[in-house]
């Protein structure tokens, strides 16, 4: 069977007829991929494109490798055992191979379809001509007339002027702030005071505190410097009364390794 330059069709001893067919009789399952010897499709293919021009053969070469490709690799997975037969996990990873490369014939139908489609509409738009109309005095009366007195090159100096005269933008520091409370100076003053009276409550210890912030901030001080092994803190029961006690002088703590707790003080801050 000869080609038309438009299409390319295949001469077999179990199918004759448009490749576009013998495609979708593989996909449907109709036409085993088997008896299919894809050697002379090639072989046609091959005789099919040297009447075409350079540009046209290019295109279609291309599309049939990518569709030859599939069929290569799924008939190779087609001539796998029988279903019946008990295979392997490489068997059964080749069978889902197999679905896979159906999968890609259809999305290869697919984009034919779409291509087939896009050129329709180019021709039939090719064929289609504006009708030229007056407008009515109606739609004429609403529509505004618009005068720029200056021309491209005078415009394009107002604007380089504009550009110029332009005010500085500036860079927000809106989201940048600073703590509501430092840890480390709140860790100074609970030091401070511990060491005065030696053992307060909690309740005490923030009795002066002039906001949340910093009731957060001397309780997270309390952790560094119980971490530091300057305090003992006890409570009886839960929600009961904290109680805090100063133990840096009994040599658990070095007050005056006050350094290592605005490190420890940076790193809570962090």
């Amino acid at each position: 069977m000869e080609s038309s330059p438009e299409t390319f069709e295949v001469s077999l001893e179990n199918f004759s007829g448009p490749f576009d067919v013998l495609l979708d009789l593989i996909q449907a399952r109709r036409l085993e991929l088997t008896e299919v010897s894809l050697s002379a499709v090639t072989s046609e293919f091959i005789d099919y494109v040297k009447h075409l021009d350079a540009s046209v053969s290019a295109d279609r070469a291309s599309s049939f490798l990518s569709v030859a490709s599939v069929l290569v690799q799924a008939k190779s997975v087609a001539l796998l055992p029988d279903v019946d037969t008990p295979r392997d996990d490489d068997s059964l990873e080749a069978l889902e191979q197999r679905d896979l490369l159906f999968a890609h014939l259809l999305q290869y139908r697919a984009f034919k379809q779409a291509g087939e489609s896009f050129a329709k509409s180019i021709v039939a738009a090719d064929r289609a001509h504006v009708h030229p109309v007056q407008l009515s005095e109606s739609v004429k009366s609403a529509l505004t007339s618009v005068e720029v007195p200056v021309n491209l090159e005078q415009f394009a100096q107002i604007a380089a002027q504009a550009l110029k005269n332009a005010p500085l933008q500036h860079v927000t520091l809106a989201q940048l702030h600073t703590p509501l409370a430092d840890v480390r100076h709140e860790t100074r003053r609970v030091t401070a005071r511990l060491k005065r009276v030696a053992s307060l409550t909690f309740s005490e210890l923030i009795d002066d505190a002039e906001d949340m912030s910093v009731v957060v901030a001397r309780f997270l001080s309390l952790l560094l410097l119980y971490r530091q092994g300057a305090i003992q803190m006890r409570q009886s029961e839960p929600n009961a009364t904290l109680e805090i006690r100063w133990v840096g002088e009994n040599g658990r703590h070095r007050h005056s390794d006050s350094q290592r707790i605005d490190q420890v003080s940076e790193r809570g801050e962090a």
